[in-house]
């Protein structure tokens, strides 16, 4: 699973939409959805927000290893 499609799970997860998640991380929801949807990646900083914001530790927003490309 990508870093994109935990953002999602975990949010949906939260009961929040993306506004709402977003707002909690200082950014709009076109950020946010970018970050769904792949097109962006959060750097580290975002990504502890992020995971702040849906309620989990930030590795678990990391993709899984074996989904890597080398």
């Amino acid at each position: 699973m990508t870093t994109a499609e935990k953002i999602k799970k975990y949010r949906v997860g939260a009961g929040l939409t993306q506004t709402q998640a977003a707002a909690k991380c200082g950014m709009t929801y076109q950020v946010w959805q970018k970050y769904e949807l792949g097109l962006r990646s959060p750097g580290m900083d975002m990504l502890s927000k992020i995971a702040s914001a849906v309620g989990v530790k930030p590795g678990v927003l990391f993709p899984d290893k074996n989904k890597l490309t080398p």
